[in-house]
């Protein structure tokens, strides 16, 4: 099998809720994202995607997305999609970086590879271990009311995970997250993400003043030494999210997990296949490093949510 040819789609995806508002006055409308179809000459094709969240939230950039695809896509014509070791290993040789761009068409490589031999996608990362996933809904930043109403709303909806944006005035975001717990039912699980958007000392008072609400701190700071300073004193769950720690990726990869294991105070990693690539990588770290780990992804095609919920299902369910 060999790869015949590789088409790109520019798509824009509004949000059905709105702007996507988060700390430091960051704001996304839509999606900017570019959809990739491989098709073999066998005629079957397969789907990727790279979605960035604007400009702001990590190192990658929609129209970066839209230069680089047709940049890496001529070297990987009449080669087999199957071959995905040697499919990453062409684009990092031929493209120098950049692994957002190369995000798509590592996903389109896996879609394809599986609908080639007719398994599912999760089968071909290592196999199901629970029959589905629970999902979360964002409420975005906004007053204490929109916040509060807003996650009734989704509630009602039937979803039972939150994630509430934080990472603004501290006295104002306690009342934020005290408003929402306070408006859906008890077991309802909720996450407070900062998007790195505070200091240690913003992250500790906040901390310290919810310490009576029950929820998951999500990267209140942008390195892993200051995420770290702050998890010693938490009483909580700490997530280390793909976006928050960009400047510092290969330490939170190579050194960072090693020092949260050793002491005794490992955060959940979470990743975006969407934005950061490697599925191969990343599947295998997730399932087999003992580390509990989480996938996001925000929207709604059916090409991301095959690899997004294979990803799921492949996970023992860590997050309860």
């Amino acid at each position: 099998m060999k790869i015949k040819s590789i088409k790109a789609y520019h798509v824009v995806q509004p949000f059905v809720d709105g702007p996507y508002r988060m700390s430091k006055g960051r704001v996304a409308d839509c999606f900017d994202a570019v959809i990739v179809a491989i098709t073999s000459d066998s005629g079957v094709t397969g789907w990727g995607e790279m979605a960035p969240l604007g400009n702001f939230y990590s190192a990658a950039f929609p129209a970066g997305t839209r230069a680089g695809v047709p940049e890496i896509a001529p070297h990987l014509i009449g080669h087999d999609p199957r071959g995905l070791a040697g499919i990453g290993r062409l684009m990092d040789t031929v493209f120098e970086g950049h692994p957002y761009i190369k995000a798509a068409l590592d996903m389109a490589c896996w879609d394809l590879a599986a609908r080639a031999a007719d398994v599912p996608l999760v089968t071909m990362l290592g196999g199901r271990e629970s029959e589905a996933a629970e999902l979360y809904r964002v409420v975005t930043h906004g007053t204490v009311d929109q916040m509060a109403a807003l996650a009734k709303k989704i509630v009602a909806e039937g979803y039972h995970r939150l994630q509430v944006k934080v990472g603004g005035n501290v006295r104002d975001d306690i009342e934020r997250v005290s408003a929402v717990a306070s408006a859906v039912p008890k077991g309802t699980v909720i996450f407070c993400d900062a998007n790195a958007g505070w200091t240690p000392y913003q992250a500790r008072q906040f901390a310290d003043a919810t310490r009576g609400t029950d929820y998951t701190f999500e990267q209140p700071c942008t390195t892993i030494e200051e995420n770290m300073s702050v998890r010693r004193m938490l009483d909580k769950p700490m997530v280390l999210d793909s976006g928050g720690h960009r400047r510092r990726r290969d330490r939170y990869r190579r050194h960072g997990a090693s020092v949260a294991v050793d002491a005794g105070r490992a955060p959940v990693a979470r990743d975006r296949l969407p934005r950061m690539g490697d599925s191969a990588h990343r599947f295998q770290q997730a399932a087999g490093d003992g580390q509990p780990h989480g996938h996001s992804g925000r929207t709604r095609p059916r090409h991301r949510c095959r690899a997004g919920a294979a990803r799921q299902t492949l996970l023992r369910d860590r997050l309860k």
